[in-house]
């Protein structure tokens, strides 16, 4: 499900069923060096959080990802984010991105930390493949959250 009005008011209509919040958190950078391992980040996280949603279709609600940049207080937008997303009423919500910083500077929001893999060089069936293989990763953790509860 996305963070689409028929969806969101499926997850109001049926809070039992649809409890979980998937959340890309997503670093932009328009520094000519970094620009590109933004970009890479970027897709990555987005093609992965989508097949993610898909696999637990009926369950988990994509939110639209979040963008920050270096200057932000990645603590204080960790936490304002927790907080409006509370208000829905979701039981679980599962943040993920590709930088480390968010293990180091909130800690206590659980982000989990997924390896930022080129994708744009890459056929079809291996980037498949790749996808599967971190939504395959990433299910026992969601699972693990949801048994927590």
């Amino acid at each position: 499900m996305k963070w689409t009005v028929g969806d969101l008011q499926k997850m109001q209509n049926q809070p039992e069923y649809v409890d979980t919040i998937v959340v890309p958190l997503v670093k932009l950078s328009g520094q000519p060096n970094k620009i590109m391992g933004s970009a890479t980040s970027a897709e990555f996280l987005m093609v992965l959080t989508m097949e993610l949603e898909n696999q637990f279709k009926g369950r988990v609600v994509l939110s639209p990802p979040f963008s920050y940049v270096d200057s932000m207080d990645m603590k204080s937008l960790g936490n304002s984010i927790n907080n409006e997303l509370t208000l829905t009423g979701a039981k679980t919500i599962f943040y993920l991105s590709s930088d480390l910083e968010w293990s180091e500077k909130a800690p206590d929001l659980g982000v989990h930390i997924v390896p930022s893999i080129p994708l744009n060089d890459m056929d079809q069936a291996m980037r498949s493949k790749i996808i599967e293989d971190q939504v395959r990763q990433l299910v026992p953790v969601l699972s693990s959250k949801w048994n927590a509860l």
